[in-house]
């Protein structure tokens, strides 16, 4: 069933999706390839044969060729970490685990795919092991039907996942990913700890409630924090970053079988072998064959159980056993509730165990959730503006975007039209509690080109400014450029149809990069158009976004009427930032910006962050 669906999707990909991206000559990094897959490999092999009874153990932890496969496989994991630090195109950028929202968005996202991963191995086995058979179906007769039946009983699961994803996706969108992320991996752990309360033969309905409970929480976990993790890396490395997130996810799920098999046949070691001789030995079982068949591995039980087939017949029939009991014992000995009841109560200690288990491991993911960033605001935001002190937009029928005046009577949009007589700019009154600074193009290639003074004076300010918001913990977003709009334009710009010269886009020295600062990477005027902006910001919490760069009628003006747009607060440090062409500089800072926002220097903003800090 898998394969014709895949095929029928890789089409439908291949003619439908277009290529969007700027494609280079790129290397391939061989040896963090070789040293990633073998090293991987190793680690999930040795999982496997852990899993297998080894001498007179009930796993096979204790075999020398799984430490062997486990301490070769880490080995080459670390080499594959030092290799992607020194070489020049690295299969996995293992800086973006500076960001957050990154490092923190992929520890849930592990912690949610090993739990989904074993849950949903231990409710198949629940259901076709035990529960089927006590409620009527055969091993024998329905035993190529079990594996459907079980299917089927799982759709609510699968109902919850599809129902919530696209729903997460879209409140994220408006009201960012954290919350909806952490609220999806806690609803997930309830669900873990309701289905520890269940009993063996359970009620329907109470179980079907419980998985469509769990699916909704990972549909609701899945998408935001999905979109957090692509949000929070440039445009160019979100290939990577997605390569990345999916690694981690599928190695979750791989990881969760042997994890939580090995749980499970600890909860079954404990009482299976005096259950299943006990259970025998009552249906005239002799006791040295009873104890032989007890004293088995719990680990062919599970398996058993999982593949829905009755093994007292096949483990006595060698032993003759069978033959010696009578007619009614051996109808009860094979026949379908016999193997399930015993296995129920041993079973019932290791879905004890693998739910706990399953619960915690969600707490942490919701855990890690939380510490991606702080909640954002629930409500869209209102903007301060100069113009008319705090405003709301608006829309004319045409399309015209507009801003309700004091007065009441509609004004076209900021730039379209000079502000009346009466209009100043309007002084800092505050700065929120949760800001964030955006640097716009501080980078070698634009600030080589910018000699004037003006430019210099810009740069001093808005390094001095960036000191500060570090300094008291706020947010720092550095954003650089690489690209630009495709439209044709009478106005000579960069890059016109040459590369970049290297180092073009590479963020001035005198902003001492940190690994706390957020970086984004644009390819269009406005640092909020395709690049995830919006999104970290949201996570962030930020409602109020201080803007300074260059240059200050492009890339400054267009992000701030963005972040108007978006309803963001904005403060525009007009000593901060600079235009080449000075008439541009001006009309932006006296026309313009005090209707997108509130202006102020440097020394006034951080006048008002010790004020209210």
């Amino acid at each position: 069933m898998n394969v014709p669906v895949g095929l029928c999707f890789t089409l439908w990909a291949y003619r439908t999706l277009r290529e969007t991206g700027k494609s280079g000559g790129g290397r391939i990094d061989w040896w963090g390839n070789i040293t990633f897959a073998v090293g991987l490999s190793a680690v999930l092999i040795a999982v496997t044969f852990g899993l297998q009874p080894y001498g007179e153990h009930t796993m096979g932890w204790t075999n020398p060729l799984v430490d062997v496969l486990i301490s070769g496989g880490l080995i080459l994991l670390a080499a594959f970490v030092a290799i992607e630090k020194r070489v020049s195109a690295p299969m996995i950028q293992l800086g973006l685990f500076r960001r957050r929202a990154f490092a923190f968005g992929n520890l849930a996202g592990l912690g949610i795919a090993i739990g989904r991963g074993g849950m949903q191995f231990v409710l198949v086995i629940w259901l076709q092991g035990i529960w089927l058979p006590l409620h009527g179906y055969d091993y024998d007769y329905d035993y190529g039907d079990t594996p459907l039946r079980a299917g089927i009983f799982i759709l609510p699961l699968t109902a919850g996942f599809l129902a919530a994803g696209p729903v997460s996706g879209y409140l994220s969108d408006r009201l960012g990913s954290r919350g909806l992320a952490t609220g999806g991996a806690l609803l997930f752990g309830a669900s873990f700890l309701g289905l520890m309360l269940l009993p063996i033969d359970f009620s329907y309905w109470i179980f079907a409630v419980l998985i469509a409970l769990n699916g909704t929480a990972s549909g609701m976990f899945a998408s935001p924090n999905s979109s957090s993790i692509m949000g929070s890396v440039p445009a160019e490395l979100r290939g990577v970053a997605s390569g990345m997130r999916s690694t981690f996810q599928n190695s979750g799920t791989a990881v969760s079988i042997g994890v939580f098999f090995s749980l499970m046949i600890a909860g079954l070691s404990n009482s299976l072998p005096h259950t299943l001789t006990a259970g025998l030995r009552e249906q005239g079982i002799p006791a040295h064959v009873a104890s032989q068949v007890g004293s088995l591995p719990p680990v062919s039980s599970l398996f058993a159980a999982q593949l829905g087939v009755n093994p007292i017949q096949h483990l006595l029939r060698p032993s003759g056993a069978l033959t010696h009991v009578t007619a009614a014992q051996q109808q009860v000995l094979t026949g379908r509730e016999f193997f399930p009841h015993l296995l129920s109560g041993p079973f019932h200690s290791g879905l004890v165990i693998v739910f706990a288990f399953g619960a915690a491991l969600a707490f942490l993911a919701a855990l890690a959730s939380l510490l991606r960033g702080t909640s954002p605001t629930a409500k869209p935001l209102a903007p301060r503006t100069a113009a008319t002190g705090d405003t709301l937009a608006a829309a004319t029928d045409d399309g015209t975007e507009t801003t309700h005046g004091e007065k009441g009577y509609l004004r076209p949009d900021p730039g379209n039209q000079p502000i009346s007589a009466g209009e100043t700019p309007m002084a800092l009154t505050t700065i929120d509690p949760t800001p964030a600074l955006v640097v716009i193009d501080l980078q070698k290639g634009i600030v080589a080109a910018h000699t004037d003074s003006q430019a210099a004076a810009a740069v001093k300010q808005a390094t001095h400014l960036t000191t500060e918001f570090r300094r008291h913990g706020l947010a720092v977003v550095l954003v650089n450029v690489t690209g630009r709009a495709p439209g044709r334009t009478e106005a000579q710009r960069f890059g016109s149809s040459a590369a970049l010269p290297s180092g073009w886009a590479d963020l001035i020295d005198e902003l001492d990069v940190r690994p706390t600062d957020h970086l984004i990477t644009k390819r269009r005027r406005s640092a909020f158009h395709d690049t995830g902006l919006d999104t970290l910001l949201r996570d962030l919490g930020v409602t109020q976004i201080v803007l300074a760069g260059i240059a200050t009628s492009s890339g400054v003006e267009s992000t701030a009427r963005s972040a108007s747009d978006h309803g963001y607060h904005v403060v525009l440090a007009t000593d901060a930032m600079s235009d080449p062409d000075a008439d541009a500089h001006r009309h932006s800072t006296e026309r313009v910006f005090p209707k997108l926002g509130e202006t102020a220097t440097v020394t006034e903003i951080i006048d008002m962050i010790e004020a209210t800090r």
